[in-house]
């Protein structure tokens, strides 16, 4: 691509390479996987110069950005004709088009133009996925402080600004609204439905690493802290789900006790991760397949109730040994498979209706 384009040119190049992106699978997941890096692109973009200078460094940066702008629209064009997310890809789509005109318009020392474009892209990312959003601030009350007539003024007492969010509680995981304060990271909450006491920390994603291994994913998050205070958290999940998480977006930690982190939630996207601790399930893989849906059920059996107790977890320490060996000679009796079947099918079911999910 040109080092200077118009906008116009860059719609036209998006549009034609839009045609060449297959429709994905799970478009709810293709779309959080690009706006997450639409916002991280946002993050790199410089301020329009505020005058033209023959040499100016943000014209520079503005031309090396220009291509990512349009692989990026590309990919929100593709995704707008699916149905099920096209309302919100446009959206999406709305903001990379007006930071893209504002680059081309850097490019081209166009200066008053960019800074408009600009402007308008800036108004329009606070807007994206706003009804996926699971946390609203209060309104702050307006007391006069003056009056006029007497001439007297007092303090205005306003009380603290509360924020109001979604959490599932990470015991019974019933969703429920709380109040918490924006100025504290950490709460002391209270589940509406079983009345299990959990801690939710709430801060601000800065940045988010995951590495995949032996079937579970590690995750390293860097969060803001309210009063721009950092901090890090570190978790592994084998339950195989997808969580997207972008810079800027207000993420929940959820424990039943301070030391064990039983979910995440997105409370910007509305994505809740339920943790799952590793492990194989070596029987129930053999039986079942690896990702068959009953794995997550054995393996919150096992963190939820028998390691909870030494003999439990006696029993765990002690199938990892004998686990393999079983799995290997059911692998080649299709008899003895097909009775195990039978058997972990009907203690899955059993579990399952006792919340073990």
């Amino acid at each position: 691509m040109k080092a200077s384009v118009t906008p116009q040119e860059l719609f036209k190049e998006a549009q034609s390479r839009s045609l060449g992106i297959e429709r994905s699978r799970n478009p709810e997941a293709a779309l959080e996987r690009l706006r997450a890096e639409c916002l991280t692109f946002f993050d790199s973009l410089p301020e329009p110069p505020l005058y033209p200078r023959m040499s100016d460094p943000a014209r520079e940066a503005a031309a090396r950005l220009v291509p990512r702008s349009t692989e990026l629209l590309a990919s929100c064009l593709a995704l707008s004709k699916d149905a099920q997310v096209g309302q919100e890809a446009d959206a999406l789509r709305a903001a990379i088009e007006a930071h893209a005109s504002a680059l081309c318009f850097t490019v081209g020392g166009r200066v008053r133009a960019a800074e408009e474009a600009w402007r308008r892209a800036e108004e329009l990312e606070p807007r994206l996925f706003q009804a996926h959003r699971l946390w609203i601030r209060s309104d702050e009350s307006q007391i006069s402080v003056f009056d006029r007539a007497t001439g007297t003024s007092r303090f205005d007492p306003r009380p603290e600004p509360m924020m109001t969010v979604k959490l599932a509680c990470p015991a019974c995981q019933a969703v429920g609204e709380f109040s918490v304060s924006p100025r504290r990271a950490s709460h002391h909450l209270r589940c509406l439905v079983c009345k299990a006491s959990f801690e939710a920390y709430v801060a601000v994603a800065r940045s988010v690493e995951v590495s995949a291994r032996r079937g579970t994913k590690r995750y390293n998050f860097k969060v803001e802290e309210a009063g721009a205070a950092l901090s890090r958290v570190e978790f592994e999940d084998a339950s195989g789900a997808e969580f997207n998480v972008a810079r800027r977006d207000l993420v929940a930690f959820l424990y039943p006790s301070k030391k064990e982190l039983r979910a995440v939630l997105n409370l910007s996207n509305g994505r809740l991760l339920r943790i799952q601790r590793g492990g194989v399930c070596f029987v129930a893989t053999v039986v079942f397949g690896e990702q068959a849906a009953e794995l997550a059920t054995f393996r919150a059996y096992r963190d939820r109730s028998l390691l909870r107790s030494a003999f439990g977890s006696l029993l765990v320490h002690s199938y990892y040994r004998v686990g393999p060996i079983i799995a290997r000679r059911l692998a080649s009796a299709p008899r003895s498979l097909r009775l195990a079947r039978i058997v972990l099918r009907w203690l899955y079911l059993r579990l399952s209706r006792k919340g073990y999910r």
